[in-house]
């Protein structure tokens, strides 16, 4: 993963990304979209926002789908009611 400084360069309008807050150590993830950065909760200028990322779609769908197939065997592991 390539950190990019926004004082760098801004991702396209639409890219899903990684992106760190100023006073945070942990990314979030989100989209750039109309000159902000959001994510799922909040929207965030640019100028707080410290670093990006490119978003790896490749990546996002494999947790997805590890996260789907423990969920498929936890749920198959309990009693029928």
């Amino acid at each position: 993963m390539q950190w990019i400084p926004c004082s760098a360069s801004l991702p396209h309008d639409g890219d899903p990304i990684h992106f760190q807050l100023d006073d945070r150590k942990v990314p979030m993830d989100g989209t750039y979209t109309r000159g902000v950065f959001r994510s799922r909760w909040s929207e965030y200028d640019v100028s707080r926002v410290h670093l990006w990322s490119a978003l790896n779609i490749d990546s996002i769908v494999a947790a997805a789908s590890r996260t789907i197939n423990t969920l498929v065997v936890e749920l198959g592991s309990l009693a029928p009611i």
